[in-house]
Parts: structure tokens; sequence; C-alpha cells
């Protein structure tokens, strides 16, 4: 065992939770540096946004403001303010929005009343959704959307391709916790700014890890995207659940006694169901590669476009910081001088605005 430089199953230990294998990692020298923030397979950094999240917190965080033709522009243009301070603060090699196409996908043909209880955009919202895309379009940033799937299933696509890069996934939406691993972090925002979240750092912070967060929403439901998982099962007995039978193919095999063990008879199939509405999708078709995602911002169509809606206070140039090359020795040095951290670290943004959230 002290001669495996590297547990065979470890990438499969951290997304699934099958197997955690704690006796594994003193060896596995591949799960030690990523955990240290050694990322010697690194090709690039990559930067995934949350299209529909930032737009809408946006929208509610900024004044209403209108452009030419008396167009609302304050979600564009707050979206655009926290790409302004992220970007630098991130430095990716690549980058892509995400979005919804729609308010339906394929979960709607499993469950109809998938986020049923959700009201629809508000107007000066509506016109926002085609002219974000027009300004990214214009600043040569590359987003993704489909009728079929969800944004949340493009950023689990593009980060499970991005083999050998670092990736982050910036949102303030709890559903891509589950993607977390030692290569893909979460920027998830809080009151304050961004935390960015590893596995360990997940677990500090919400008390449970990434691989808890699908079965945990298949028991308790999910009130946010109308998941009813099983009526009766809370968060708390939820994970205790799990922590004791490790995933929810065994939950629903064993015989659980007294009342919980009850309703997840009952309600089996509901939690297969939730199951299925809860996961996502890592294997949506993409016709793209990782170059098309490559940071390579036209300033002056950006500009020129931004002019006509009448928002002169962007600062585009902040939106071509790259991440530094370094070799792994390099990183390591750096990794080896910093002082270590009991708290996770807050990338601080300029969001006043958003403070109230």
């Amino acid at each position: 065992m002290e001669n495996i430089a590297c547990c065979s199953c470890w990438e499969e230990c951290c997304l699934t939770g099958e197997c955690t294998a704690p006796e594994y990692k003193p060896f596995c020298a591949t799960a030690k540096n990523m955990s240290r923030g050694i990322n010697f397979l690194k090709k690039g950094e990559l930067l995934l946004i949350d299209g529909n999240n930032f737009l809408y917190r946006a929208f509610y965080a900024y004044p209403p403001m209108t452009g030419l033709g008396n167009v609302p522009t304050n979600a564009v243009y707050g979206t655009l303010r926290m790409l302004e301070s992220l970007i630098p603060k991130v430095k990716p090699t690549h980058l892509a929005v995400c979005f919804d196409a729609s308010r339906e996908s394929f979960r709607n043909r499993l469950y109809k009343n998938y986020k049923g209880n959700r009201k629809g955009a508000p107007p000066e919202l509506i016109p926002q959704f085609n002219l974000i895309r027009e300004v990214l379009k214009a600043l040569n940033i590359l987003y993704l959307e489909s009728p079929e799937y969800e944004a949340d299933d493009l950023i689990g696509t593009v980060a499970q391709k991005a083999a050998g890069y670092l990736t982050r996934i910036a949102t303030g939406d709890r559903d891509c916790l589950q993607m977390i691993n030692h290569r893909i972090r979460v920027l998830y925002y809080r009151k304050g700014g961004y935390i960015e979240l590893t596995p360990e750092m997940m677990e500090q912070e919400f008390g449970y890890p990434p691989h808890h967060v699908v079965p945990l929403k298949a028991l308790a439901g999910d009130t946010s995207d109308n998941i009813h998982g099983a009526p009766g099962i809370g968060e708390k007995t939820a994970l205790n659940l799990i922590r004791q039978h490790i995933n929810l193919t065994k939950i629903l095999a064993v015989e659980i006694p007294g009342k919980t063990g009850e309703i997840i008879k009952e309600y089996a199939e509901d939690i297969r169901l939730s199951q299925k509405l809860a996961t996502i999708k890592c294997d949506c078709p993409l016709p793209l590669g990782l170059d098309d995602l490559k940071l390579n911002i036209d300033e002056e169509k950006g500009s020129e476009k931004l002019l006509r809606l009448g928002i002169k206070s962007i600062n585009l140039s902040k939106f071509t910081a790259k991440a530094e090359t370094q070799t792994p020795e390099e990183t390591r040095r750096k990794e080896e001088i910093k002082p270590k951290k009991s708290e996770p670290e807050l990338v601080q943004m300029d969001f006043s605005a958003l403070f109230g959230w």
C-alpha cells in the first residue's frame, strides 16, 4: 500500500460516495495534492456561470434602469458588474455562461409539476433574457442553452468534459453542490461575496459532503424545485439515514424500523423519482470542445453594444484577466509558503447592492 501513488478508486469515491475508503486517503498522492490546491494536471482554469441565477439576482439587487428605446437594462448591467468583479479574481482561461432556455425541460416529462410552484419572471426582466445573450455574443463570451436541458445540466456536462482543468462553478443555487470534487469547485454566493467550496469546505459549511446532495433531496424533498421526496422525512432524518446506509439504493433495500421505515416503503417510488429530478445530467449532447470556451474578449464590439444600450460604466479590460500558467513545482512552492486557513476563503466582491441577499 505504501507504494501506491494514487488510489485507483479515489475519483469514483469522491463523485459517488459509494466507497469513501478513508484508509486509502493517506496513500493517495493525487487526493493529497488536490486538497492542498496543487493541480499538477492543470491544463487551464474553467469558469462556468449560472446565467439565470446571475440575472435574477442582479434584477432584484439593482434599481430600475433603461437604455435606448426605454428597454430595461438593470439585470444586464448587474450581471456584467458581477462578471467584472469575478473574472479578475478567478482569472479563468476558459469561460461559459449557461442559461435555461425555457421553464420546461426533460424533467417535466418525468414529473409535469416540476418547478410548478414558481412564479413567472417579472415583465421588466423578460426582455433582458435575450438582451444579455446579445451582449455576451458581442463580447465573444460563449453562452449555452438547450430546450431539453437546464443550465445546471449544461454546467455539469462541460465540467465533466473538462478533464485536467480546474473548474469553478459560480452560482447562488445549491443544486450544483453535487458536482464538487477534487477538481470541480463551486463559488457559492452568500452575503458578502463568494465562498469557494471544495469537498472539505462544503462539509464544513453545510455539514454534509457533495455526494449527499442528491439523496438528501430525494428523501427530504426540495420546495424550491417542487420536489416532494417522502412526506414526513426532514433533512435531519434524511442525513442520518444516508450516513448510516451510505446511499439511497441501500436505504430503499434494507428494513428500516419504525415510522420512518413505513414512510420509506410507502413512498419508495416518489423517492426514486425525486432522485432522478435532483440529479444533474452530465452527458448532454454538446457539439463543442474546450477550445470553444477560451476566454478571448472582443472589447471593441462589446463596447459598441454597451454604448448602444446606454451602459457606460463597465470596464471591459477587467474581463481579459487570464490565469497564470505555472509548473507543478511553482504551484507547490507557492502553496507551501501560504499560511493554513481553518475557515473557508471568501472571494470578496464589490457587491454592496447585493448585501441584502
